[in-house]
């Protein structure tokens, strides 16, 4: 009788052993459950910041381009060939352009005539920026002249409806309706006799009076 009391009791605590282990086990599975659940709630705010971030900086993107057909605009042009477009309210100093346009090399000198803007390159180019038909300036569509191939343009100045424009020491003269060059001359043409053994001057720069 002692032999099977000992037997019994030892089934009952294994019994007792075996039945916590259960509750332990199903303890476990329901915090592995609450932390899966955790997880996807942090991975799910982790997302919607970041769609938030996104679309903030996609508003103040639209904020900074050219949106305002009536305001003026300043146009800067860097040895580098960036073409660097501000409202003329902007502080350069402190905020970003409202548009930049990379050419294909360095500006050295800008004009606006009869609703365009004129840029002049060293490799002897000249851009032309116009308006689209919503009044905002046009940065994908734009005409490109060879003034003088190999030949950096100093300097461009509007006069009598007409560009001219110094390379090196030749003047050319750009018509802005046909946006081609209608003629060119050297520089003291008249005095070249006189100076066959001098070199021609070139011109830096010019103005109109």
């Amino acid at each position: 009788e002692c032999e099977e009391n000992a037997d019994d009791s030892n089934n009952t605590a294994s019994s007792s052993t075996s039945a916590s282990s259960d509750e332990d086990g199903a303890g476990d599975g329901d915090d592995g459950d609450g932390s899966d659940g955790d997880a996807a709630q942090t991975a799910a705010a982790v997302e919607e910041d970041q769609a938030s971030r996104q679309q903030q900086q996609q508003q103040q993107q639209q904020q900074q381009r050219l949106s305002d057909p009536y305001k003026s605009t300043m146009w800067l042009g860097c040895e580098d060939g960036w073409l660097l477009v501000y409202y003329g309210t902007d502080n350069v100093r402190t905020t970003r352009p409202r548009q930049k346009v990379r050419q294909r090399a360095g500006i050295t000198s800008l004009i606006h005539l009869d609703g365009r803007v004129y840029v002049s390159l060293a490799s002897g180019e000249v851009v032309v920026y116009r308006r689209r038909t919503d009044g905002l300036w046009d940065f994908d569509k734009l005409h490109v002249m060879t003034v003088k191939e190999g030949k950096p343009i100093k300097r461009m100045i509007a006069a009598a409806g007409k560009i001219w424009c110094c390379a090196g020491k030749d003047m050319i003269i750009v018509s802005p309706v046909s946006e081609s060059v209608d003629s060119s001359f050297p520089i003291n043409q008249q005095q070249q006799q006189q100076q066959q053994q001098q070199s021609r001057r070139s011109v830096q720069s010019m103005t109109c009076s």
